[in-house]
């Protein structure tokens, strides 16, 4: 178009540590802020979603507050009761496994204990995956109503 200037510049620059700027190739240009509004966008991201990194957690803090990574983060160790209850619970679903037909017992046992795909036991049994889903959500059930009752 006759009389209209053209807004490709002729130089690129990129900010480096302390503020000094470096002329670089358009590609170069371009790859740096990309990677950068990339770098921005998942900090973003984390702050929105809440994500913690200890990346983000300077050396100073600790040595001005006295603390360490065990006072701030919070124990993942169970607890007497809660390793109690887990072997309780274990405990009480393999009895109502064991009360159920072998049939039954199997598919539970493939889809949870051997991690076979709905897909692939149905294939294995020649039956839809659908089929195998209704009769998984069925057995479920059952063991929830064995669970209650003892």
């Amino acid at each position: 178009m006759p009389g209209r200037i053209s807004k490709e510049r002729n130089q690129y620059f990129i900010r480096l540590e302390r503020g000094t700027l470096c002329e670089v190739s358009r590609e170069v240009y371009l790859c740096w802020y990309a990677g950068e509004r990339q770098e921005r966008y998942q900090i973003d991201r984390d702050r929105r979603n809440g994500v913690f990194s200890l990346d983000a957690i300077s050396d100073r803090m600790f040595q001005e507050n006295g603390s360490c990574f065990e006072e701030i983060i919070p124990s993942m160790e169970e607890g007497i009761e809660e390793q109690v209850e887990r072997k309780f619970l274990t405990e009480k679903l393999y009895q109502a496994i064991r009360k159920l037909q072998p049939d039954e017992r199997e598919l539970i046992c493939a889809l949870f204990f051997e991690d076979v795909s709905l897909r692939s036991y149905a294939r294995r049994k020649g039956v839809t995956h659908r089929a195998v889903q209704k009769w998984r959500d069925a057995i479920l059930k059952e063991l929830r109503k064995l669970m209650d009752m003892e």
